[in-house]
This record gives C-alpha cells, sequence and structure tokens, in this order.
C-alpha cells in the first residue's frame, strides 16, 4: 500500500542526523524569535522579506530547518541579531566586535548631532 501525498515525508537536513543542520537550525530559530518575536505577524514579516513561503519560515522559527543561504544573506541584511548568530556559528566572534563598534559609531553620530540641534535652537 502506498502513501497518500498528504502522508509524504521528506526528511530535512535537520530532522535527518546532521548535528551541525540541527545546531545551525536551532540558533536560527532563536535569532528569528529575538528579533522579529513569535506571533503570526512575524511569520508574515520574515516571509516577506525573503520572499518564502509562510509554512518555510513557520519551520525556521520552530527550528525544524534553517534558511538556505540566499534567504539567509536577505535576513542577515535586515537583523543584526540574525547576523550575530551567524557569525558566532561559523567562530568569527571576532567581527562581532567589528561591527557593533560601526553600528555603534552611527549611533553616537546621530545623538551628537540631535544634541547640537537641541543647544543651538536655545
Amino acid at each position: 500500500m502506498s502513501l497518500s501525498k498528504k502522508d509524504r515525508k521528506f526528511p530535512s537536513s535537520a530532522a535527518d542526523g546532521d548535528e551541525d543542520a540541527r545546531r545551525f537550525a536551532a540558533a536560527m530559530a532563536a535569532a528569528l524569535h529575538e528579533t522579529f518575536g513569535g506571533g503570526g505577524s512575524a511569520v508574515k514579516t520574515v516571509a516577506r522579506l525573503t520572499s518564502v513561503n509562510e509554512r518555510t519560515v513557520k519551520n525556521w522559527f520552530a527550528g525544524i530547518n534553517g534558511p538556505r543561504g540566499d534567504h539567509l544573506v536577505r535576513l542577515v541584511g535586515q537583523s543584526n541579531g540574525i547576523l550575530d548568530a551567524f557569525l558566532t556559528m561559523a567562530g568569527r566572534g571576532d567581527l562581532l566586535a567589528i561591527a557593533r563598534t560601526a553600528d555603534l559609531v552611527k549611533r553616537l553620530t546621530v545623538i551628537l548631532r540631535i544634541l547640537e540641534e537641541t543647544l543651538t535652537e536655545r
């Protein structure tokens, strides 16, 4: 007796015993939850950002699978949390400090500009 199309399940890379794939999927799920939250709107937002089906994104949030490379690139472009998780998994924590420093300089520049505008208005 054969299974219907609805009954067929194909093993995902994270579910088929690959420890690295499981760790990657779990790390991406945690970063997605931290960055976007966990509700339905978060799934829709990520699906829209990555041009991926919502079911696929739900699997990312659940840690069943992780995003493919092209989708990961889009997510990294939108989220420092995803970038941090990726660099940490890649063993490139040294780059985290550089990225955070550059971000801090940008934020401080904005703050200084606001302070300067506030002081010149008086």
